[in-house]
């Protein structure tokens, strides 16, 4: 309906999987029942509430998805459905769909690394988890080589997602009409509004109109401020 065409076919040409930040809360590692607990007024209510936000129980040492009971060992229960994973379930509610627990993955640093931007031109050390053998080793080798040799110098010219979705056509006449349609300065700026007014945050960057043969591509790329964009845009 957006664009008025004739009956058309349409398919990503891509897909994304996102991994959210953590809420502030969260990535402090503070222990929200900690002053419940000491005053013993609210640690019921607390305690119930986490056991709606976790899909582990740990007063019955069941797991149950979709009201149906999984089977887990001793382990599930020390490791990531521990006593304080469980407690803290109510600070991820809005970050994580069907929570369970946590997990501890090895974590280590590489660096200094010298990095000489527009806004920054200081070492950084980075941490980085991994258990592959060798792995930081590697990355911190390069690190010190590319922080002697000066370090790394970079600019940003512009901030982009793109995302490019396909419009498949019977012939490559009809594709040429929406081809043509699509190019018109009317027509992007009909579509860069709608993009603008239905997506947060939200600033088109460019938009591209692509033939090949049968097949029409729209390339569009958005500013999505501090979110990475890969649904927005999507």
């Amino acid at each position: 309906r957006a664009f008025g065409a004739r009956r058309f076919v349409l398919r990503l040409t891509d897909c994304c999987f996102v991994a959210r930040p953590l809420t502030r809360a969260a990535s402090s590692g503070r222990n929200a029942n900690v002053s419940d607990e000491k005053d013993g007024v609210n640690n019921g209510n607390q305690c119930e509430s986490s056991r709606r936000a976790c899909l582990s129980d740990r007063a019955t040492r069941t797991l149950r998805v979709h009201g149906k009971e999984v089977p887990v060992g001793n382990d599930f229960w020390e490791y990531v459905a521990d006593e304080q994973s469980v407690q803290d379930a109510m600070k991820y509610q809005n970050n994580t769909e069907n929570y369970i627990g946590t997990v501890k993955y090895p974590l280590g640093i590489i660096g200094p690394l010298q990095v000489n931007g527009e806004h920054s031109g200081r070492p950084y050390v980075v941490p980085m988890a991994s258990h592959g053998g060798a792995l930081l080793a590697s990355y911190n080798r390069g690190c010190k080589a590319i922080t002697q040799s000066g370090g790394c110098t970079v600019r940003i010219k512009r901030r982009s997602m793109l995302r490019a979705p396909v419009f498949i056509f019977d012939n490559v006449a009809s594709a040429t009409d929406f081809y043509r349609f699509a190019e018109l300065a009317e027509t992007k700026d009909r579509l860069s509004k709608y993009l603008v007014e239905n997506i947060e945050h939200c600033m088109v960057t460019s938009l591209r109109v692509i033939q090949t043969d049968r097949k029409v591509h729209l390339s569009i790329g958005i500013d999505s401020d501090d979110a990475a964009g890969q649904n927005m845009v999507t």
